[in-house]
This record gives structure tokens, C-alpha cells and sequence, in this order.
């Protein structure tokens, strides 16, 4: 449905190409898909199978701009959260998955366009978001079908969080910090994460 209906013929095959550099590239928990979300062009969802583009965005049950920052999947699969929302996706049709938005992030202190990274959490609980410009990690519930902003977490000192990871069992966070000057240079921080704090999520190096 992309290429133009002049088109007769095409000489050679367009499996497996992408046309711009990726921003971001994420399995499916199932193994049986991954999400593209390039520089230019239509983010698409891409069978492990046969290696070809099921869908992309713009079509049928895929909204245009659906990975539209640092995609992360739900541990289940259910769920893919972005920059601006959490979508529910629905993958029983394998050459169609689709998706609908469930909720639009709201804004605490880090915007959208200043976001730098997300993690969820293996539970589906917590979603962590660093604002690396703005030397800003936020902890939001994520339980149920919203989001509900919790705290803002301490982060090392002078530096600013630009991208997260979590261990599989989620108690460990690497972060990757940069200093704001560039002095002392940029370093990997890895801190153990208490998840049962009353006043939102712990970090200890």
C-alpha cells in the first residue's frame, strides 16, 4: 500500500530493508516481532519469521507516531509505553497486530521532547523516565490503566541520567550519567533499587 500505484514492477526484494537509521530497535517479549522506530519515516512492526514488515504506522490499528520516543514493552507484552502514552496491543491477528492508545503521559517536569530514556518494570508497576537535559529522574505508577506521578529520585551529583536499564528481576538500575561540563567524563552507575519505600522508589549506589 506504500508504493505507488504506477508501479509495475520491482526488481529485487524489499525484505528486511530499513531506509533511514534507527532510533530504537526492541523485541516483542514473545520473540516473534520487533518494533523499528527510525529517523525518517513510519515506525513499522516487523516479523522474526520471514523478516518482512507486517505493519507500520499510519496504517489500520497503528496511529502515527504510536513509538514516538524510547518505546518500552509491558513484561507481558500487552502494553508498549513511549513518550507520549502507554498503547494496548493486540497481536491474536500475527500479520495485523493493532493498537489503540489506553492514555497520554502527563507532564510532571520532563517533557516529551526532553525525555531521554524509560525503563518499566518487570512487574509492569513502575515506569522510570530520565530527563537528561534536565538532570531529572521521575518514578509514575503505572498500575491500573493511567499514570500517576510519584517522586522525582536523587540522582548522583552533578550529573545528569540520559539512559536507564533494569535487570530482569528489577532490583538493579544501570544508568548511563553525564556530566553537565563533560569534567569528570560521562560513567555507568549502577545502583540497587528499593521498590517499597513510602515515598516512591530508593536508589542506593
Amino acid at each position: 500500500s506504500w508504493q505507488p500505484k504506477e508501479l509495475v514492477a520491482v526488481i529485487g526484494t524489499h525484505q528486511s530493508r530499513e531506509w533511514s537509521r534507527l532510533r530504537h530497535l526492541i523485541f516483542h517479549p514473545s520473540g516473534d516481532y520487533f518494533l523499528t522506530e527510525p529517523e525518517e519515516g513510519r515506525n513499522g512492526i516487523w516479523s522474526t519469521r520471514g523478516l518482512n514488515r507486517v505493519t507500520e504506522s499510519g496504517e489500520p490499528g497503528f496511529p502515527d507516531g504510536t513509538w514516538n520516543g524510547w518505546p518500552q514493552f509491558s513484561a507481558d507484552g500487552t502494553c508498549v509505553f513511549t513518550a507520549t502514552g502507554r498503547y494496548s496491543g493486540d497481536f491474536t491477528q500475527p500479520d495485523r497486530p493493532t493498537f489503540r492508545l489506553v492514555a497520554s503521559r502527563p507532564t510532571h517536569k520532563v517533557t516529551n521532547d526532553a525525555q531521554s530514556s524509560q525503563v518499566v518494570t518487570p512487574d509492569g508497576k513502575w515506569l522510570l523516565i530520565a530527563g537528561g537535559p534536565h538532570g531529572i529522574l521521575e518514578a509514575w505508577d503505572v498500575t491500573g490503566d493511567g499514570y500517576r506521578f510519584v517522586s522525582e529520585i536523587p540522582c548522583p551529583e552533578d550529573c545528569h541520567p540520559y539512559k536507564l536499564e533494569l535487570s530482569n528481576d528489577g532490583k538493579r538500575l544501570a544508568i548511563f550519567v553525564v556530566h553537565p561540563t563533560g569534567r569528570p567524563s560521562h560513567r555507568i552507575q549502577l545502583c540497587e533499587v528499593n521498590w517499597s519505600t513510602a515515598d516512591g522508589p530508593a536508589l542506593k549506589t
